[in-house]
């Protein structure tokens, strides 16, 4: 559509193209270079910490008794929040993240900041902070902490669905991302009983950023939202993790578009099958259009992943709209029905963001036609791994896949196998010819963040190098 500033593979050659410049300038003078050394990370520059948004539907969906989720008391919203709490602890000086939490909200306001209001909102809960500071990810935890143990308050969840609106979540994480001011996000809880739990300094609810002790950081200042994407960062990306509590009923009621760039998207999106919002409209936009970005930074778009919760329960319609939206966002879907499934999900999720830095050489081939070999749905890669030392001999390997129905490429748990952000396999697959290698691995840094057969995007591992281990 003509409001399209750029696409995701524009918005990434253009932080590229600044990651570049950054590298060049901080790296050491070479007395000489050999043409491998593009491999072996002479040409490595700085990375910026990624911006993480949760975006979690509290609808009366995730306290449902007619879902029968497997744990927490039944509570899947309880389930979708011990899991976050859990996975932060992936973040860490190797793998840094400003991770923040959005909601949606109840409130219906009236039309301002060119948006028609819909018949629900949402609210940024605590703003993207950086987790590897002690403070910041212990506070997030206490929140999360505590919206699980008031799962059913008003204050915490919706009175009903009438008042879940996706496209109002996702308008008010955008302009958060954009650093405009809030619609629906406002503070005060006359506004919405959600709403007084915004952050803001001075904030005396106990489960918020102020509550929790933080002094700076807020998602709102004088009014404004303030964004993680800044021009000191300038190659930080940004994703929205959202996650959606499905049930045997409407999955979103809002229709509004917010935005009308957002409905005026060219050419429009197909339809979906069985239910139709704007959820897709609106991922395909942050991902393509991105965030407003201040001045100095260029990589605005925003990839969207989602996480489908349900277990007795399901709308296969509104799963047929998260799916596109996933598609439409540049990231992934979930279907998850557990709180380990949740975990395992975001594992992945975190890998895959983990796998996206500032250098542009790789460990391993890219999986394209050049440098594979077809044979029925058996795929074969060849990949190298460059020599820390600089050796000229390199350890090699070849890794087998399989293309299930759709032509992806899968492993052998028949899991996809490609990162939508590299182009590289992803952390936890297990390509075939792959057993177990239990601490084998335990002397090299590069530790996975997924367990069982380890593989993944590294070279040595797995595959026919791991028969001769």
């Amino acid at each position: 559509m003509s409001v399209l500033r750029n696409s995701g593979l524009a918005s990434l050659a253009a932080c590229c193209a600044v990651t570049v410049g950054c590298g060049l300038a901080l790296a050491p003078r070479q007395a000489a270079a050999d043409d491998i050394d593009i491999y072996a990370g002479l040409s490595a520059g700085n990375s910026d910490a990624p911006n993480i948004i949760f975006l979690i539907d509290n609808s009366p969906n995730w306290s449902r008794n007619s879902q029968h989720w497997p744990d927490n008391g039944g509570n899947q919203g309880a389930a979708e929040l011990a899991a976050i709490s859990a996975e932060l602890s992936l973040i860490n000086s190797s793998m840094p993240a400003n991770v923040g939490l959005a909601l949606l909200s109840s409130y219906s306001g009236t039309t301002a900041n060119g948006a028609t209001p819909g018949s629900g909102g949402g609210y940024i809960r605590f703003a993207a902070r950086d987790m590897t500071v002690a403070a910041n990810k212990t506070a997030l935890k206490n929140v999360l902490s505590g919206i699980s143990s008031n799962i059913n308050s008003s204050n915490e969840k919706l009175t009903g669905m009438s008042s879940k609106d996706e496209a109002a979540g996702f308008y008010e994480v955008w302009k958060y991302f954009s650093g405009l001011a809030p619609f629906s996000g406002v503070y005060g809880s006359g506004y919405a009983a959600q709403n007084g739990y915004v952050d803001v300094a001075g904030n005396p609810n106990t489960y918020t950023g102020a509550g929790q002790g933080m002094t700076s950081g807020f998602a709102i200042v004088n009014g404004t939202y303030v964004s993680p994407i800044t021009s000191t960062r300038p190659c930080a990306r940004s994703y929205l993790i959202y996650i959606a509590n499905n049930a045997n009923n409407t999955g979103s009621s809002g229709q509004a578009a917010y935005q009308p760039a957002v409905a005026n998207v060219a050419p429009p999106l197909v339809a979906t099958v069985g239910l139709d919002t704007w959820t897709d409209e609106w991922t395909k936009f942050m991902y393509n259009s991105g965030a407003v970005v201040p001045s100095g930074n260029n990589n605005g778009s925003i990839v969207t992943y989602i996480l489908d919760a349900y277990d007795a329960q399901q709308n296969v319609g509104y799963s047929n709209s998260l799916m596109n939206a996933a598609n439409m966002g540049g990231g992934k879907y979930f279907q998850v029905g557990s709180e380990d499934k949740i975990k395992t999900a975001l594992a992945t999720i975190f890998a895959e963001i983990a796998a996206v830095n500032s250098t542009f050489a790789s460990v391993t081939l890219p999986l394209n036609s050049v440098n594979k070999t077809e044979a029925d749905n058996q795929v074969f890669i060849p990949v190298f791994r460059p020599d820390g030392n600089d050796q000229p001999r390199w350890n090699g390997n070849l890794k087998k896949y399989s293309l299930n129905s759709a032509a992806q490429l899968v492993d052998s748990a028949n899991l996809v196998v490609i990162n939508p952000l590299t182009g590289f396999p992803t952390a936890c697959s297990s390509s075939y010819w792959t057993s177990d290698s239990g601490g084998y691995w335990n002397f090299t840094p590069e530790v996975l963040r997924c367990s069982g057969r380890p593989g993944g995007r590294e070279g040595r591992r797995s595959g026919s190098g791991s028969q001769r281990q």
